[in-house]
């Protein structure tokens, strides 16, 4: 596994250049169709016991500026790129949601990694690999451990951005090799869906 961090959209689409096939998991809504309110995705992750944002076209604009996860989609669609599911299945993007995919891989027992001091959100991040290495096998980098052992309190963000990165590929890539089985798809395509697995029993 590489990870990288990318901050802009045009770095995103370049690093999916001469890529034949790739399925690609973005932390943000790709499809926004509601003007304010919750998604149909969203009402599941809440019935779910999953805290999320809510997100409408008003709020994005209101908080964001606009709705940066729809123009990333968009930019991925002129390339080549549909939704999963709609497409011939080599060039698929898909919503994820990493505190969501944490929130049922840990039994909603999520390790505090991006809030309290320093130390803790360490120790948190550190505990948070660890779960990540029994979940699926996959090779995660060691030189992420370093990292965040390595990190000052005002990098620890950073740090943490490429671990959600790492839930997201992890989420994609566990409904790419148990075909689905797995996983879990919320929502539809008109509103908006977001993958996560399926309840750990």
């Amino acid at each position: 596994m590489k990870v990288d961090l990318v901050t802009d959209d045009d770095q995103i689409l370049s690093n999916l250049e001469g890529r034949k096939c790739a399925w690609v998991g973005v932390d943000a809504p790709l499809i926004v169709n509601n003007d304010d309110g919750l998604r149909k995705c969203e009402r599941s992750l809440f019935d779910r016991g999953i805290k999320v944002l809510p997100a409408s076209r008003g709020y994005l604009t209101r908080k964001f500026g606009g709705c940066r996860g729809v123009d990333l989609a968009e930019g991925m669609a002129r390339k080549g790129y549909s939704f999963l599911g709609a497409g011939q299945g080599c060039r698929v993007m898909i919503e994820v949601y990493p505190y969501g995919t944490l929130h049922v891989i840990t039994g909603g027992n999520v390790p505090r990694y991006k809030r309290g001091k320093a130390d803790e959100r360490r120790r948190a991040s550190l505990k948070l690999l660890r779960i990540l290495r029994e979940w699926l096998p996959v090779s995660i980098p060691k030189w992420l451990d370093e990292e965040v052992v390595a990190a000052a309190p005002s990098e620890l963000k950073s740090v943490t951005d490429k671990i959600d990165a790492v839930i997201s590929v992890l989420c994609v890539y566990g409904h790419w090799i148990y075909a689905g089985k797995m996983t879990k798809v919320l929502g539809d395509a008109s509103d908006g869906f977001i993958l996560l697995p399926r309840q750990v029993v």
